[in-house]
């Protein structure tokens, strides 16, 4: 019996461990900049923050979704790979991430358009993303009157802007790990409470 509220101890001790220091270790950092106004129809860059030793494919796109469900019919946006301008809907392969300067053109305004970028594995078909807000400047207002334009103020996101984020997987493994923490500690109190 000694033997087994070892091992229980023990087996509950590398859970701790591996909750609170090894899960964290699979967050992937990630931030992008662009410009906070877009006008219509015109070139611009995003320049993405990203390393990893892992193989990822990128898509980035403007949407004007007004959730978090982003369709193909919200994609607002055709982003430019090698000297063509495609489909913001479609991933560009890894060879494309090693320049970290991508260009997009937005395809129609939008008052609540976001810009998105979602890294896959390499040929997996999960994702994370991360999304910003982007004010898009309609063509006749870009080039008429610029300076009635009313000041931008910053729009602070809640967790859309956070620079790391944990995939499917990993949160699916924060989640058992937990399970399993939670069930550890019920077996030890029941073992507690049965030798009282």
């Amino acid at each position: 019996m000694k033997k087994i509220k070892s091992s229980i101890i023990n087996l509950t001790a590398i859970s701790v461990f591996v909750i609170f220091f090894i899960s964290p270790c699979i967050a992937i950092e990630i931030d992008f900049d662009y410009p906070n106004e877009v006008e219509v129809n015109k070139e611009f860059e995003i320049n993405v923050l990203f390393e990893s030793s892992t193989n990822y494919d990128i898509k980035i796109f403007v949407h004007n979704s007004s959730d978090e469900k982003i369709t193909r019919e919200e994609i607002i946006s055709l982003v430019e790979n090698n000297g063509k301008w495609q489909d913001s809907w479609n991933y560009l392969p890894l060879s494309v991430i090693d320049n970290n300067l991508y260009h997009l053109k937005i395809t129609e305004n939008s008052e609540k358009a976001g810009i998105c970028i979602r890294l896959r594995k390499t040929g997996a078909s999960k994702f994370e993303e991360i999304c910003k807000k982007i004010k898009i400047v309609p063509i006749s207002t870009a080039r008429g009157n610029q300076e009635e334009l009313p000041p931008v103020e910053p729009i602070i996101l809640s967790n859309i802007e956070k620079n790391e984020f944990i995939d499917v997987q990993g949160k699916f493994r924060t989640y058992l790990s937990f399970i399993f923490f939670i069930f550890m500690i019920v077996l030890l109190l029941f073992f507690i409470l049965n030798k009282i």
